[in-house]
């Protein structure tokens, strides 16, 4: 289920991203070879308005082959001739338009998903009893907990500060839990030792301790404005989070909060776990974090594309022949070693 879900959120945000970057380049009078959703072997293919449209074999990605963005006839000594048509004709903010349009429709997207969400679940508001969030397969499941149990007591004390009961989970020994399910009260007793072992980190419960959340109507407008301030504001978070995952994990260090494709397969497992309307949360934050990512300047990105072209505007001069696709290449192949390790990582995560 978790596969399938990831699987229509990821093309849902590539389809849209390259369908942006197809409209740029064609509302400027620039043709579209190909527009493909997926990479790999071509399985469909059907030729209209001039752009041969694709299905290709892995459902993985996308891209847009659009004309005069990357040479296509090279010299006598095997050196790619720059071209000087489509594309390549066009004027600085030309090919900004063109280049920014994909990141852009993400975060676009992005804030008309969950501005949905927000409108079909409601504003949610903070209540006064616990509520707690357990993870599949975890110590806290296996203890017998549940997600949306409501903790009233511990050992038969009271309970309502998030802090005393993690502070809880940090001891060692055997508890009572007292909770509410279905509107009974019932008790859970287990023994949590985490002790550190050397050379080992101290395991996890598994379990997410929050303020009971209700939901309360929203109108239209307010909420996709809470949706863009929600996610235009948390722009800066989401920069460092994905800058400093990258430096992380390109010096070989743990990055608990950067997930790739197998951990994000995992994660919108458990989300889809929990209904319809934390999906569409998690996928406007996949489609913005998918933009963000996009915009970096690391060659091959829009982002580095579009600091190649600045360069470019800034010296009048264009790259020498197979200057620039030198540097992209460089920059995909950086891509492709991030993702590999990001990848062992999840897998490792997955592991423990």
């Amino acid at each position: 289920m978790g596969i399938l879900v990831w699987l229509i959120i990821i093309n849902v945000a590539v389809f849209v991203h390259e369908m942006a970057h197809y409209l740029a380049a064609r509302v400027q009078g620039v043709g579209v070879k190909a527009f493909s959703i997926g990479l790999g072997p071509i399985f469909w293919r059907k030729t209209w308005k001039d752009t041969e449209w694709r299905l290709s074999l892995l459902p993985l990605g996308g891209y847009v082959d659009i004309d005069g963005l990357a040479p296509t006839e090279f010299d006598a000594q095997g050196r790619p001739i720059p071209p000087t048509h489509g594309f390549a004709k066009l004027g600085y903010w030309g090919k900004f338009a063109v280049l920014f349009a994909g990141p852009l429709s993400n975060v676009l997207l992005a804030i008309l998903i969950v501005g949905f969400a927000f409108l079909g679940q409601g504003q949610a508001v903070l209540g006064e009893r616990i509520q707690l969030g357990v993870q599949a397969a975890s110590s806290a499941e296996k203890a017998g907990f549940r997600s949306s149990d409501f903790l009233l007591k511990i050992n038969g004390k009271a309970v309502s500060d998030v802090q005393v009961v993690r502070s809880d989970l940090q001891t060692n020994g055997s508890r009572v839990y007292t909770v509410l399910r279905d509107g009974k009260e019932m008790d859970i007793r287990f023994d949590w030792s985490p002790t550190v072992f050397p050379g080992q980190a101290r395991p996890k419960f598994g379990v997410a301790i929050g303020r009971e959340t209700r939901f309360e109507p929203i109108g239209v407008g307010q909420a996709f404005n809470q949706s863009a301030v929600t996610l235009i504001g948390g722009i800066p978070q989401f920069l460092e989070a994905i800058v400093g995952g990258i430096f992380r994990t390109l010096t070989l260090q743990r990055d608990e909060n950067l997930q790739g494709p197998v951990g994000a397969v995992n994660a919108t497992e458990q989300v889809a776990q929990q209904g319809f309307f934390p999906v569409l949360f998690l996928a406007g934050v996949i489609n913005l974090s998918l933009g963000l990512f996009n915009l970096l300047p690391i060659p091959g990105l829009d982002g580095g594309r579009i600091l190649l072209s600045s360069i470019v505007a800034l010296r009048r001069k264009p790259f020498a022949p197979g200057q620039e696709e030198k540097i992209n290449f460089a920059g995909f192949i950086f891509v492709m070693v991030f993702i590999l390790l990001v990848t062992v990582q999840d897998i490792s995560r997955l592991g423990r």
